[in-house]
């Protein structure tokens, strides 16, 4: 028998071999599909064989054996051995596709805990004094109590104005009345009969 590899595929072989075996006599289809040199030998053993007499053609009678690598087809006692095909090379990647639309944004996380309290600035600087307030002449300065306090008793005491001068209480049988001390020499009606003197200047000292 004779052997020969062709690179074809393994379903392409069994739909031809199907085709072949069911069409009868083979010179039409020969003629059709082979040439006429040597390196169409395989193509004439499939389809009868070289040309012959057309009243001596035959019905081809062939058969496939499938193996693990590919299949035997024999026709007349003659045989092709077609092997599988392998896989072909890998095509190059395509081009990236592009870049989906953004999603919309995450809900807004929780606030963290506060910090704490940073270290104190310092001092600002002192503002200037305010402007002096309107003082009532007649208004009280001082509370002045002549030869100091007497527990236990009614202690008399002058009042002393902003203007300089001393308010102080007169009572005279029945005359009731504030009176103002003029510069001069006084002494208390209690019982401390506490002497002072009121000076020209408005000060005021003791005996």
């Amino acid at each position: 028998m004779k052997i020969k590899n062709l690179e074809i595929s393994k379903l392409t072989l069994i739909i031809t071999l199907v085709a072949l075996t069911s069409c009868g006599p083979g010179k039409l289809m020969q003629e059709n599909v082979c040439g006429k040199s040597e390196s169409d030998f395989t193509c004439q053993l499939l389809f009868n064989g070289p040309d012959k007499d057309d009243k001596n053609d035959k019905v081809n009678e062939c058969s496939v054996l499938e193996v693990s690598n590919g299949a035997v087809v024999t026709c007349n006692n003659e045989s092709v051995f077609i092997s599988n095909g392998v896989n072909g090379s890998n095509g190059e990647d395509g081009i990236d596709g592009t870049d989906g639309i953004d999603g919309t944004d995450g809900i807004d996380g929780t606030d963290g805990i506060d910090g704490i309290d940073g270290i104190d600035g310092t001092d600002g600087t002192n503002g200037t004094n305010g402007a002096d307030a309107v003082v009532n002449p007649y208004s009280i300065s001082e509370l002045v109590n002549p030869c100091g306090d007497y527990p236990g008793h009614a202690d008399e005491v002058l009042l002393r104005m902003y203007n300089g001068e001393y308010l102080v209480y007169f009572e005279d049988g029945s005359r009731r009345m504030l009176s103002v001390l003029e510069p001069g020499n006084y002494q208390t009606s209690d019982k401390q009969k506490c002497n002072f003197r009121i000076n020209i200047d408005g000060s005021y000292e003791e005996l």
